[in-house]
């Protein structure tokens, strides 16, 4: 009987054969990859140019594709440009291209990108640029695809249904030629088309430059208004956290907000709120809650902010205010312009966000009504600040019982009632004065203009200086009375002060003598200032003295 033979693999004419088989295979295996690598980027490349032409009604330009089959089929792509979405005729300005993409990756597998080029895909994108001209003078759409209708058919094209984007930028041109575009710089943005027409659903999460801080975003965006792409449609929820204030030089604290965004790319109208639970001025060591609320115009063409309502509430003081917010020429930054109105607050309030001393100078019902400008550059707020207005305190007592005091006693004197006043003056009444003026803010003080300090049988008429970085307080003016210089003293300072009397009469007053209100403002010092010769002059304001009680 014959024996079969068995294949023996360690035969040395059996493993040549095997090897040699093994090779053919790997070699007939490695040029029909490299044929059909040659051939499928090709197409994938065509098939993505044609997918987005045909969804952005463009001409597209794209450098390179890539494929990899090491998990499924990964194709990769660089130097994506759409020059002019909508309109395949259009050049943009300077010929910049209205998107870009440095890189972009996504996974499918070869049927569908050749057989089934509608199947959805997520695509991931890296150095997207998306920028938006100034104007939206565009000529007419694409000829080509002249039915809307039709337009928005995917066929033929594969389904981006998802993009995810870092480091990407959008870039809206300004209609003013001076100034610099409007750039907003994206950590992540991520866009899911749900087809059929529909706006796209947006996720956004971007670094705000200054005050430095995380604005996460999310809403909706489109249909896109391929012929005027400012118009599109925009709506959405935001959110801004981990806010730093001392980014702003001059600020200190923290922020977070949140609100609402709608209206379109051009033009677009946010509602939110802030909350900063320790904001303070660098000047002052009395950081305090602060809530506001507002309303703004958001213009997308020349980035002003129109600040439509804006209401903040600090201690027990409110302040209302509405102007705009522009972009500067020929520097970075901005332009503030601010109307504000105080109706019912507290100065003792603003003496807190004003003031290092640990108490304020006083305690009194203000209101006021007055614009401030902010200009941009890198002096601290506080210097660069620039404000003018009118001011009104009522009720107004001192927060030093020393100078209460004086001023209980000297509103008794005034009235005629010196040996009231001198036979114990901590038992005179409390005396609440009256202060109206006109002020400006300038480089770092407060320049006070026609002040008028009432109290019962007084006035005082001055102009000064209330520093906010230095603590020297610089008022001189004329102090009128009812009572002569001779009823105001008693015994024999009274009689002596009788021949002069009439000589301190003047403009109506029983006594008119030079006054100055100077020092540190923790200890400020009220008294005579027989230096001062332009008494006549400050007391021509026609207000009557403040009557007796």
């Amino acid at each position: 009987m014959n024996e079969v033979k068995r294949f023996d693999w360690k035969q040395p004419r059996t493993l040549a054969f095997t090897t040699g088989a093994l090779a053919f295979l790997f070699l007939v295996l490695a040029i029909a990859w490299l044929a059909l690598r040659r051939h499928a980027e090709p197409i994938a490349r065509r098939r993505i140019v044609e997918s987005l032409e045909n969804k952005l009604h463009c001409n597209v330009e794209l450098d390179q594709v890539h494929l990899s089959f090491t998990h499924g089929l990964e194709v990769n792509g660089e130097g994506l440009r759409i020059m002019s979405i909508g309109n395949r005729q259009r050049i943009t300005p300077g010929g910049v291209p209205m998107l870009t993409a440095r890189t972009f990756q996504f996974t499918s597998t070869l049927s569908n990108l050749i057989f089934h080029p509608e199947s959805a895909v997520t695509a991931y994108v890296q150095g997207l640029v998306i920028t938006l001209p100034a104007g939206d003078d565009r000529e007419p759409l694409d000829q080509h695809n002249p039915d809307p209708a039709k337009r928005n058919q995917p066929r033929d094209s594969l389904f981006l249904n998802k993009l995810v984007a870092t480091e990407s930028s959008l870039v809206l041109e300004n209609s003013d030629p001076a100034k610099d575009p409007i750039l907003f710089d994206f950590n992540k943005l991520i866009l899911v088309d749900p087809g059929k027409n529909l706006p796209f659903v947006y996720e956004t999460i971007l670094t705000n430059p200054k005050p430095v801080g995380e604005i996460h975003s999310t809403g909706h965006i489109g249909p896109w208004v391929f012929a005027a792409s400012r118009t599109t449609p925009l709506d959405g929820n935001f959110t801004f956290d981990r806010t730093d204030l001392s980014t702003i030089k001059g600020l200190e604290g923290t922020l977070t907000s949140e609100g609402r965004i709608t209206g379109t790319l051009g033009q677009m109208a946010v509602h939110g709120t802030t909350d900063s639970p320790d904001f303070a001025l660098d000047i002052s060591v009395h950081p305090f809650p602060v809530h506001t609320e507002f309303q703004a115009l958001v213009d997308g063409t020349t980035g002003n902010v129109a600040l439509q309502a804006v209401s903040a509430h600090f201690l027990q003081s409110s302040l209302t205010g509405n102007g705009l917010v522009t972009r500067a020429v020929k520097v970075k930054g901005h332009n503030i312009a601010i109307d504000v109105h105080m109706a019912n607050g507290h100065a003792e309030d603003m003496l807190t966000l004003f003031s290092k001393t640990p108490t304020p100078l006083l305690y009194a019902a203000m209101s006021l009504n007055g614009h401030i400008d902010v200009p941009p550059g890198k002096q601290r707020l506080v210097l660069k600040m620039q404000a003018r207005g009118k001011a009104t305190l009522s009720g107004a007592r001192w927060s030093s019982p020393s100078i209460q005091q004086n001023v209980d006693t000297l509103s008794q004197r005034a009235e005629d009632n010196a040996k009231q006043a001198m036979k114990d003056p901590a038992a005179n009444p409390l005396v609440h004065s009256n202060m109206r003026g006109d002020f400006t803010i300038h480089a770092g003080n407060i320049d006070i203009a026609h002040l008028v300090y009432t109290m019962p049988g007084a006035t005082v008429l001055m102009d000064g200086r209330y520093p906010l970085v230095d603590r020297e307080l610089d008022f001189h003016g004329v102090g009128r009375t009812i009572a002569s210089a001779s009823h105001m003293e008693t015994g024999w300072k009274s009689l002596l002060l009788k021949p002069i009397s009439p000589f301190l009469k003047k403009n109506g007053a029983g006594m008119q003598l030079p006054v100055s209100f100077t020092g540190d403002k923790s200890k400020p010092h009220f008294a005579l200032d027989l230096k001062n010769r332009k008494q006549d002059a400050a007391a021509t304001d026609a207000n009557p003295i403040t009557p007796k009680r």
